[in-house]
């Protein structure tokens, strides 16, 4: 008793048994994990460190898969896997447009025209129908780019083994990659979409599969979509290079060119 009040009791958590105490932090979010929790003191810290605790972690989020761990040598980093987590999200960064064009090069134009005022972000699609009416909401805050008259591109280069891949899985399992993207034209102006995907070694000179998409586009409201599955590709490939690009189809001054949306690169993989 001390100023008249009782003093509280900590609840001893790190007396529980191991596997009851990472249970219990497994629940929490794995910034907050290393973040705070590691701080509270040394049997927090050596339970957050623990890779059974990461293991369990990457269970919930469902991101284990047989071959992942079947064919892997020596020992898994799972806290690492988790943060990377390479085969279960878009693998393109700032995909839905939320940043403007950040993470994307552009092409160079020339002297007179520049890219960036070619092709750029809009908050909404202006002469087009929303995208959600075609992806639905899952995917949350999605913009979108829009082209100009001049044929503009941008582009962005995957380092697989950067993102966290693992090259026995890259070279042995080859799993299922995915690449996808939404267009749409407006509806009083039509456009051309294209989409190019290269596979290349790791010195990113060497090509090892590729897939091109190309499509003249009516005046319109409507969504559509490309998709591709790369199934069989050889083994080596380390980077994986994306890009889009386009233009209207009357020389209009603005942005009344081909609209892109959610550009993915995504691993098809087997849950555990």
């Amino acid at each position: 008793m001390m100023g008249g009040q009782m003093e509280k009791e900590e609840f001893p958590l790190t007396e529980l048994p191991k596997e009851v105490f990472e249970n219990i932090l497994s629940f929490l979010p794995g910034k907050d994990l290393l973040l705070v929790c590691s701080r509270v003191n040394r049997e927090w810290k050596t339970a957050i460190e623990s890779q059974s605790l990461w293991h369990l972690k990457c269970q919930r989020l469902e991101i284990l898969f047989a071959d992942l761990l079947h064919n892997h040598d020596g020992p898994f980093d799972f806290k690492q896997y988790y943060f990377k987590n390479p085969y279960t999200r878009n693998l393109l960064k700032n995909s839905k447009a939320l940043e403007g064009v950040k993470y994307w090069s552009l092409t160079p134009l020339g002297d007179y025209y520049r890219n960036e005022t070619m092709f750029i972000k809009e908050d909404q699609p202006h002469g087009s129908e929303p995208l959600h009416k075609f992806i639905g909401k899952d995917f949350g805050d999605i913009q979108n780019w829009v082209t100009s008259y001049i044929y503009s591109s941008r582009e962005q280069m995957i380092d697989l083994i950067a993102e966290g891949c693992h090259s026995h899985i890259l070279d042995h399992v080859r799993p299922p990659i995915v690449i996808s993207e939404w267009y749409a034209a407006r509806f009083d102006c039509g456009s051309e979409f294209d989409m190019e995907v290269k596979m290349f070694a790791e010195n990113k000179e060497d090509l090892l599969d590729s897939h091109q998409f190309n499509c003249n586009l009516n005046a319109g409201r409507q969504w559509f979509q490309i998709r591709h599955v790369f199934n069989a590709y050889p083994p080596g490939v380390r980077y994986i290079h994306y890009r889009h690009a386009g233009k209207d189809r009357k020389f209009w001054a603005g942005h009344y060119g081909v609209k892109m949306a959610l550009p993915t690169v995504q691993f098809q993989m087997n849950n555990l």
